[in-house]
């Protein structure tokens, strides 16, 4: 799997052996129509998994590549050493640690473990973001309910009880639950103050 990312749209493309796969991250997390909330809350799930089985397959590639430096890395410095003994040299650990990092493959090995660690870093940032959009959309679906109840957006009950209860039961200090009629009575009240608002 190779990627190529282009910042501007958030769009990463995955090449596979296969194919390539190009998949925008913005369209993913952007939620520009209210009215299709419904949707978004469908299609999250689905959008969650497909960015975090990418991230997944990044995190193996790079342990796979740290690997296979780890291992060339090694077989270099055990060449380097019998070399060095079969010449005669007695190099000392930095000069073998240089020999081995200025060599062409080492490098080039290096360079594309930066890249796939770039790349396992925007992944995860994406799957991070996918988590903080299902907060986002659990909260705004659930003001839209409120809403469509007839109450205020930020209604709180709770609070509505203890004002209620406090202004009429102050004189009795009573303490007792509310009737279905008292939470009607409650709900009015903050609706029409919310009306009178508007």
């Amino acid at each position: 799997m190779e990627t190529k990312e282009d910042f501007e749209s958030l769009t990463i493309t995955f090449t596979f052996t296969n194919g390539e796969i190009r998949r925008s991250l913005k369209d993913d997390l952007e939620l520009s129509d209210p009215a299709l909330i419904d949707d978004y809350l469908i299609k999250h799930p689905a959008n969650t998994a497909y960015w975090n089985a990418m991230w997944q397959m990044s995190k193996s590639r790079v342990e796979k590549l740290k690997y296979r430096l780890e291992v060339y890395y090694a077989e270099l410095d055990k060449n380097l050493r019998e070399k060095a003994l079969e010449d005669g040299e007695k190099l000392s650990e930095p000069q073998i640690k240089q020999l081995i990092i200025s060599d062409s493959k080492y490098r080039k090995i290096k360079e594309q473990l930066l890249d796939l660690q770039e790349q396992d870093g925007l992944l995860k940032a994406a799957v991070e973001a996918l988590g903080h959009m299902k907060s986002s959309l659990i909260s705004f679906s659930s003001n839209l309910r409120e809403e469509k109840k007839g109450l205020p957006r930020f209604y709180n009950e709770e609070k509505a009880k203890a004002t209620l209860r406090f202004n009429s039961d102050m004189k009795e200090k009573k303490e007792q639950p509310f009737t279905d009629d008292e939470l009607k009575r409650i709900r009015e009240i903050h609706i029409k103050k919310n009306q009178e608002k508007v």
